[in-house]
């Protein structure tokens, strides 16, 4: 299997890429290709569907919540189980 190319991936997100956020990860992808075992077709459809869930497809390359979002996730209720009584 050849490497993923930066048009595969626009052809699947969902909107517009920012492409610096894209570089960002197809180059050292594409160094440690083989090493992590992403000659894999499962594993690299894998990497990316959680990838592009996590980054918005490739819109953000940080936590929306900012830093410290597991602090963030307490605050609200409905989005933790790590309040008493619920776990």
């Amino acid at each position: 299997m050849s490497a993923i190319t930066a048009q595969q991936v626009r052809a699947a997100a969902k909107g517009r890429v920012n492409e610096s956020n894209l570089a960002s990860v197809l180059v050292p992808l594409h160094r440690y290709w083989e090493r992590f075992g992403m000659d894999r077709p499962h594993r690299l459809a894998q990497y990316f569907a959680q990838f592009m869930h996590e980054s918005g497809d490739y819109r953000y390359d940080r936590e929306i919540w900012g830093a410290d979002a597991g602090a963030a996730a307490l605050r609200h209720p409905h989005r933790s189980r790590q309040h008493a009584g619920e776990g």
